[in-house]
């Protein structure tokens, strides 16, 4: 604006002296005229358009942000609170470990794998104290080794005919036990069993150098181990040896 109001002043000016100095009453020179119609001519071609500013413009573009990012990633947990993040890792597998192991080949419970106990030789041997006392009967199926043995031991019971019914006691606290053994040395068994179901029926019990006599109906054993604590233990999977009958009839000896 200021340039363009100076060259106007300017041109302003020149006319007014142009126009004075060729003012004489007379007629103007030609060449004065083409003079004004020269200035005349450059005054009207002066751009009055404001002049384009070459100074640089102040730079308003913000400047880079040069802050390193605030890193809005979550910092890991580092504590032991399984609440505190989601826990990535796996679930513990709380499936049954698979058996890979063979089955077991052993008969079903219940199912018997032995039967019969036929009566090759007998003992009766006790230590009776005014009717109460300790007596035991040993029956082999054999009379050389190996044999399977029976034995049926009375601990503390009154002296006299009886009957008993087996319903699944332990050997170590039994008063009326009966065992059975299979493949015997004399010493020790091969295989173990504790009668647990049927019936023994003493009828004759007299004092040592007298009788005892009996029966057994519908036994069933299973096969057990016995520790040196007396507590037996049934043997998973073992045998069942099951009989229908059996007589005991021995002298009784001094034990």
């Amino acid at each position: 604006m200021v340039l363009r109001s100076v060259l106007f002043v300017w041109a302003l000016t020149s006319v007014t002296v142009l126009a004075a100095c060729g003012d004489d009453g007379g007629t103007s020179e030609p060449e004065d005229t083409f003079a004004f119609d020269v200035l005349t001519t450059d005054t009207a071609g002066v751009d009055t358009t404001p002049a384009t500013d070459t100074t640089p413009a102040p730079d308003t573009t913000p400047a880079p942000d040069t802050t390193p990012a605030a890193d809005t990633t979550p910092a890991p947990d580092t504590m032991l609170d399984d609440t505190a993040s989601a826990d990535t890792a796996p679930p513990a597998d709380t499936t049954p470990p698979v058996d890979t192991t063979a089955p077991d080949t052993g008969p079903p419970a219940g199912v018997c794998t032995g039967s019969g106990f036929p009566v090759a030789a007998q003992v009766a041997e006790g230590d009776v104290d005014a009717g109460l006392g300790f007596l035991s009967w040993i029956g082999a199926t054999e009379t050389e080794v190996p044999f399977n043995r029976m034995t049926f031991e009375l601990i503390g019971i009154a002296q006299g005919p009886l009957s008993f019914d087996f319903t699944g006691e332990n050997y170590k606290t039994c008063e009326i036990c009966l065992t059975l053994g299979t493949t015997c040395d004399g010493e020790s068994c091969d295989k173990t069993f504790l009668v647990v179901e049927g019936n023994a029926e003493v009828t004759e019990w007299g004092a040592v150098g007298g009788l005892f006599a009996g029966s057994f109906t519908d036994l069933k054993a299973i096969e057990v181990t016995i520790g040196s604590d007396f507590i037996s233990h049934p043997v998973e999977g073992g045998e069942v040896w099951c009989i229908d009958s059996a007589d005991f009839s021995a002298t009784i000896n001094q034990l």
